[in-house]
């Protein structure tokens, strides 16, 4: 380790992830598997993965003989998102890849909606149907929309695609399906407009006052103030690679440390839980012991952490959790004050671990 660089280490006891604004599909990409998060429908063999990818994780989703749909209904609330942000219409990007197998026209559909509370279907888009599909070539297409200027209410999204191989042929021999997105498109603009002068994004503030129009929409115009340089970052994003313990043993204290050696312990990536289909990474433990324990490890240079005024936390627990940063106990929820140990029972989470509930930590 380059004696620059500053190792942090962040334990946690019980399911966790950390929040970014990011895809809110589960399993997008067949990294968790052809079948991880979704309802599916198996027609012919079912659904498969194959390696062969749009991007640079290497699989894909791959369909068969008659039709192979697949669906997730997300709900915007369990996600963290709050009515007024919702009510407020920010852009749905909706986007997917998919080809063809042996450059033959195999069939592929893509069907959005957004639903208010009830499921009523506000608004919807929709690349083809099973009835009218588009045609899948040998080589990846995109499909993509933005949903903008929908009606208030939308609580939650549902999606549905997949594909049907043209030939018929026993096996996968159907289109494939990559890179499905579903994100809020809220670009940050590149430079602030002020009146007089541009300043380019995060440049030293100290009190400059003005009229913002920003790149994205140059003909909105906002009055604000500008008083300092305060910089973002995400450190721990979510789908990130956590070691974790999941056998009900008492590790004591010593597994909070950056110096512990977790070598020995399973990996995945997050969301982890207990098969509930949320999650990309399955641990056991549900109903036969108390404790879990999580590390993830990340790395700041002097510089960096020099630079850090607060840190922000988002975290799903179920039931409850303690957080530890180098060793260090920054947040305890749903469990007793005082010593805790691996029997330690929480208290129960109300909202059963479906929500990210977010403690400002300061540095």
């Amino acid at each position: 380790m380059h004696s620059s660089r500053l190792p942090i280490f962040l334990a946690l006891v019980l399911q966790t992830a950390a929040h970014a604004s990011v895809n809110l599909l589960t399993n997008p990409s067949a990294q968790g598997g052809a079948t991880t998060g979704w309802s599916v429908v198996n027609g012919g063999n079912g659904w498969t993965t194959r390696p062969d990818s749009v991007d640079a994780d290497g699989a894909s989703f791959l369909t068969s003989y008659d039709w192979c749909t697949r669906s997730q209904t997300i709900d915007l609330l369990a996600k963290g998102y709050t009515p007024e942000f919702l009510d407020s219409s920010p852009p749905i990007l909706v986007r997917e890849y998919f080809k063809g197998v042996n450059n033959v026209s195999d069939f592929y559909f893509l069907r959005v909606e957004l639903r208010d509370e009830n499921g009523l279907v506000l608004q919807s888009w929709e690349a083809g149907n099973q009835t009218s599909p588009l045609t899948a070539t040998g080589v990846w297409e995109l499909q993509e929309h933005i949903f903008e200027n929908y009606p208030a209410g939308v609580r939650e999204i549902f999606w549905q695609d997949g594909g049907d191989d043209a030939e018929y042929w026993a096996g996968h021999y159907g289109t494939l399906l990559d890179g499905a997105e579903l994100t809020f498109n809220d670009p940050a603009p590149t430079d602030l407009h002020l009146t007089p002068g541009t300043y380019p994004l995060n440049a030293p503030g100290g009190g400059i006052s003005g009229i913002l129009n920003t790149d994205d929409n140059p003909d909105a115009s906002h009055t604000y103030d500008l008083v300092g340089n305060t910089v973002i970052e995400t450190l721990v994003p979510l789908q990130s690679t956590w070691s974790f313990l999941d056998d009900g043993s008492d590790q004591g204290t010593a597994w909070r440390q950056p110096i512990f050696d977790d070598s020995t312990w399973a990996s995945g990536s997050a969301e982890l839980g207990y098969g509930e289909g949320d999650e990309l990474s399955t641990i056991a433990g549900q109903g036969t012991h108390f404790t879990n324990y999580f590390r993830h490890r990340f790395i700041l240079d002097a510089g960096e952490l020099a630079d850090i005024s607060g840190l922000s936390l988002r975290l799903k627990r179920d039931d409850g959790a303690v957080v530890y940063l180098n060793g260090n106990e920054i947040v305890r929820e749903n469990l007793p004050g005082g010593v805790i140990t691996f029997n330690t029972p929480a208290s129960s989470a109300p909202d059963d671990g479906q929500l990210f509930h977010t403690f400002n930590i300061d540095s």
